[in-house]
């Protein structure tokens, strides 16, 4: 694995990368002066709601669970700072590394609680349990260069994700671990990995298997909310550019504490907010846990580039599973070519397996389907026995253990 700071690099491994005992060594390579313990919160805003559950960490969660927690922070090549949070297994057991899609963290692994939480689960059921941050969210809001308030830091999609953020957290398990992982992506944490196993095999060698939950490759004839920003592309581009705004909906005091009063001081406001969720996902009231929208809230939305939302609106637009598009003069430039490339698909040489659903408007049976055909090695393609079942009740639902897990642990078990 290629990091920068390869001697530092040396120094913070030799103290496992645990918060406490790297705190001092690291502090003064983030920028902005930041400590390494600022980072693994997120520097989360405090001091306004009365429920201290509210300002719970993804560790916090999980101890308070009754698990063990572990945090874990890994430097990219480029220069990010992610932070990893594990519930360790025994001596031996097969580890996992789950990945979050867009504007979610760790922390929506964990958040139903025990019995409902895919991460507790999968820990309860023998795994060693690793959670993944993509750059940018929550977890992962620290570079050595830029701070989060620098227009450069956000200058990311989810290919950078892939070719950087994937590779060096599955180095680090592997390193750690001396075992393969099983990899399991939802939404854009599944667009992640196709991009790490096609542009990285180095790195695809050392992952089992991937399970994708609502898996995001190919996007073309899905209708709502978020298809409609594949129509003012070029003006989500220009307001970036001149607002010099990199991100939409960190973790900040004006999101946090808004929604909490807007969405969760009466039970009114919590369907009422739920509605735009259902708007944008696929409606499914009944799977919604309306009592644990404050839990949810407190930390989604984590965060996200704009330039995340252009490449997926790109692909809505192109119909193609691309790189980012930059405009046919960059892209001579970057690409050597006026348009961008498509992944190759045929490429991963990873074991797959799709889990999707009917009511999912970001995704579609055709899609799904096309991305099976087009990938070598398949494992299964499981639509979710609940026409009702949504884009992100693969994560929220409460009963997603039932109508998904219990099936995505039975395709697991052979790559133990």
């Amino acid at each position: 694995m290629e990091i920068i700071f390869p001697k530092f690099l040396f120094v913070i491994l030799s103290c496992d990368f645990i918060l406490m005992s790297c705190n001092g060594i690291v502090s003064h390579k983030i920028a902005g002066g930041r400590s390494l313990s600022s980072c693994i919160d997120g520097g989360r805003p405090k001091g306004y709601l009365k429920d201290p559950d509210l300002y719970m960490t993804t560790t916090d969660l999980i101890k308070k669970l009754g698990y063990s927690a572990e945090e874990h922070v890994v430097l990219t090549e480029d220069g990010y700072y992610l932070t990893i949070h594990r519930i360790p297994g025994k001596p031996g057991s097969t580890p996992v590394l789950a990945q979050h899609g867009i504007l979610c963290s760790s922390f929506d692994w964990v958040f139903s609680g025990k019995n409902r939480s895919l991460a507790l689960i999968l820990s309860d059921n023998g795994y060693d349990v690793w959670l993944g941050n993509a750059r940018g969210n929550t977890y992962s809001e620290c570079h050595t260069t830029y701070t989060k308030s620098d227009y450069e830091f956000w200058n990311f999609s989810w290919h950078e994700m892939g070719v950087y953020d994937l590779p060096a957290v599955i180095n680090y398990i592997n390193q750690k671990t001396h075992k393969d992982l099983i990899y399991i992506g939802h939404s854009m944490g599944s667009t992640m990995s196709y991009v790490m196993a096609i542009e990285r095999p180095d790195v695809a060698e050392k992952v089992k298997a991937i399970f994708s939950l609502a898996p995001v490759a190919h996007t073309h004839g899905k209708k709502g909310p978020m298809s409609w920003g594949a129509y003012i592309i070029q003006e989500l581009e220009n307001f970036g550019r001149t607002t010099r705004l990199g991100y939409v909906l960190a973790q900040d005091h004006s999101v946090k504490y808004g929604l909490q009063d807007l969405c969760t001081t009466s039970a009114s406001r919590r369907k009422f907010c739920a509605f735009f969720i259902f708007a944008f996902f696929g409606f499914n009231s009944a799977q919604f846990n309306y009592e644990k929208l404050p839990l949810l809230l407190s930390h989604t939305p984590a965060g996200a580039s704009m330039k995340v939302i252009i490449h997926f609106c790109q692909m809505m637009n192109s119909e193609r599973f691309s790189r980012y598009d930059h405009g046919k003069k960059k892209n001579s430039r970057v690409y050597n070519s006026t348009n961008a490339p498509d992944y190759d698909l045929s490429k991963m040489k990873i074991p797959l397996g799709l889990f999707w659903a009917e009511n999912d408007l970001v995704t579609s049976s055709k899609n799904v389907q096309r991305l099976y055909d087009e990938v070598p090695n398949k494992i299964l393609k499981y639509e979710v026995d609940d026409e009702k079942f949504n884009h992100i009740d693969f994560m929220w639902a409460k009963d997603a253990n039932k109508l998904v897990y219990s099936h995505l642990l039975a395709a697991m078990e052979p790559y133990r």
